[in-house]
C-alpha cells in the first residue's frame, strides 16, 4: 500500500492492492486495518482518492443505505470480498465511482482471466463521498497497451485549485554558440573600442553598465535562444512495432504466443535504441571535448552521470513514516 500526501493542492492518494479470495481471514483484516490508518492520517477536508486492485466484486448498489457509495452500473454479483468493501465504504463515508456511470459492458470490467473469457470488476476508484460530484466520468480503456491482465481504469476528476500566477521565465541564450557567431564578436569589438575612447570620460558605474549593455545587445541580437525541447532516444520504428504489439494483444490476447513474440521484438527493439542513443551521447562530448566547448562537454558529462533520483519525501508508507 502507498500513501501520497501532497499538501499543497490537497489530494491524497492512497493505492492499495487487496489480498484475493483464498487469503486467511487475518490477512484480510490486516490489509483492512491499514487502509483505515491511511485513511485517518489524511485531513478532513482533503480530497482523499483510493485506488487498487480490491480482489472483490461489489455489483450494483441494494438498498438506500448505499446511495451515494455504489452506483447502478456494477458488474456481477457481490461476493463476500465485494461485502466487507461496500460496508468499509459506508462506514468511511467513500463513495465507488467506477459503479456510478452508465457506459458499455466492457468499459466496466477491469480483469480478464487467462482463459480470456471470465472477466470481472476488481478494481475500483474511491473518493470521499462528500467530492463524489467532481468525479464526472469513470471507465476502464481496454485498448490501452498495459502488458497486464488488468485493464487500465481512468476517472475524470475536476478540482479547482487557486491559480497562483509565476514570474514568466527568464530568456536563457545558448552562449556554447559565442566562439562560432562572428557577427556577436564583431559587435562586441566594435563596441568595446567606442567605449575605449569615452572611458575617461566616464564614471566606474556608468561605464560597467555600458559594458554590460553591449554584451546583451550582441546576445539577444545573435545568439539564439536555448531549446529545451527533450530529445526522445525512442526511434519511430520502435513505437510503430509497439503499436503492432497492442494490436496483437487486442486480437489474440495477453498469453497468446503471438503476444509474447511481439513483447519480445519491443524488448529487443529499446534495448538497441537505448544503445544507440547512449553512443550518440558520447559522441557529442568527444566532439565538444576537441572544439574546445568545455561547458557544454561537462554538461553532457553531468547529464549522462547524474542519474534520475525522485523526490520521495511526500510518499509515507501506513504509520506516516516517508
Amino acid at each position: 500500500m502507498k500513501f501520497v500526501s501532497f499538501s499543497s493542492c490537497s489530494p491524497s492518494i492512497i493505492q492499495v492492492y487487496a489480498p484475493t479470495s483464498v487469503a486467511t481471514e487475518a490477512e484480510k483484516d490486516t490489509f483492512y486495518a491499514s487502509l483505515q490508518n491511511a485513511i485517518d492520517s489524511c485531513d478532513k477536508s482533503d480530497r482523499m482518492i483510493i485506488m487498487g486492485d480490491f480482489n472483490s466484486k461489489i455489483g450494483s448498489r441494494k438498498d438506500e443505505q448505499e446511495k451515494g457509495i455504489i452506483g447502478e452500473y456494477g458488474l456481477e454479483e457481490r461476493n463476500k470480498e465485494g461485502g466487507r468493501l461496500v460496508e468499509f465504504a459506508i462506514e468511511n463515508n467513500l463513495a465507488i465511482t467506477n459503479t456510478m456511470f452508465q457506459v458499455h459492458k466492457r468499459r466496466l470490467y477491469t480483469w480478464t482471466a487467462p482463459n480470456g473469457q471470465t472477466k470481472n470488476q476488481i478494481d475500483y476508484i474511491i473518493i470521499n463521498k462528500r467530492w463524489r460530484t467532481s468525479v464526472t466520468a469513470a471507465r476502464t480503456l481496454p485498448g490501452a497497451d498495459c502488458d497486464s491482465d488488468h485493464e487500465l481504469l481512468i476517472a475524470d476528476i475536476k478540482i479547482r485549485l487557486k491559480i497562483i500566477k509565476s514570474p514568466p521565465k527568464p530568456v536563457r541564450y545558448d552562449l556554447s554558440m559565442i566562439h562560432f557567431n562572428i557577427q556577436y564578436k564583431l559587435e562586441v569589438k566594435n563596441s568595446f573600442s567606442a567605449l575605449q575612447d569615452m572611458a575617461e570620460e566616464m564614471e566606474p558605474e556608468e561605464l560597467a553598465e555600458k559594458i554590460e549593455n553591449t554584451f546583451k545587445r550582441a546576445t539577444v541580437e545573435h545568439l539564439p535562444k536555448r531549446s529545451y525541447k527533450k530529445k526522445t532516444w525512442i526511434t519511430n520504428e520502435t513505437l510503430e512495432v509497439m503499436e503492432t504489439r497492442k494490436n496483437i494483444k487486442q486480437r489474440y490476447g495477453l498469453h497468446s504466443d503471438e503476444y509474447k513474440e511481439a513483447k519480445a521484438y519491443v524488448k529487443k527493439l529499446t534495448k538497441r535504441d537505448k544503445t544507440d542513443s547512449l553512443k550518440q551521447k558520447l559522441d557529442d562530448i568527444e566532439l565538444a571535448m576537441y572544439t574546445n566547448q568545455t561547458n557544454k562537454m561537462h554538461k553532457e558529462i553531468n547529464n549522462l552521470t547524474n542519474e534520475f533520483k525522485p523526490r520521495l519525501s511526500t510518499i509515507k508508507d501506513t504509520n506516516g513514516t516517508p
